[in-house]
């Protein structure tokens, strides 16, 4: 019995920090969507010229926190005023400079000629390059570390117990 409980334990604390180290894991897999979204927002206003919301729409994207996004601003399309809460509403995976970074990019999207839309995405693809840099060496650096950790306190706690 005393066995089962450590091992549940150890399972618990594991399960705790693999949730934890997900968050890391995540917000590199949002950010390289993200660039994979500017390329391809880019290729298709200069090729097939369709609207945003369609261009948007268009797109096959994995992270839900990025489907999410995409989601509030063809809604706020709609409506026309753009607004930081209604962009970011049901998103908690960012930190406040990218929300600004990525409502910046969203604000500024359909607003100009196609060739200065082209080079306004090609400036912002280098500053989410710069991002994805930092949130694939926190992950690197965090996410074996939180699930090590979580393993090690469980094992502690199943010791404790004993």
């Amino acid at each position: 019995m005393k066995l089962f409980l450590i091992l549940f334990l150890v399972f618990l604390c594991g399960y705790v920090g693999y949730g934890l180290s997900s968050y890391y894991k995540n917000r590199r897999i949002f950010f390289e969507e993200f660039i994979s979204l500017i390329e391809n927002v880019n290729l298709d206003i200069n090729f097939s010229r369709e609207k945003i919301a369609q261009i948007l729409k268009s797109q096959k994207i994995n992270s839900r926190a990025l489907k999410k996004i995409i989601n509030n601003f063809i809604a706020v399309l709609e409506t026309r005023e753009l607004e930081c809460e209604k962009l970011f509403e049901g998103v908690k995976l960012l930190k406040d400079d990218e929300k600004f970074l990525i409502f910046s990019f969203f604000r500024s999207l359909g607003k100009f000629d196609v060739e200065l839309q082209s080079l306004q995405l090609s400036q912002f693809k280098e500053k989410f390059l710069n991002s994805l840099q930092v949130c694939s060496s926190e992950e690197k650096k965090y996410s074996p570390i939180l699930l090590k950790l979580a393993i090690m306190v469980g094992a502690l706690l199943g010791l404790i117990f004993i």
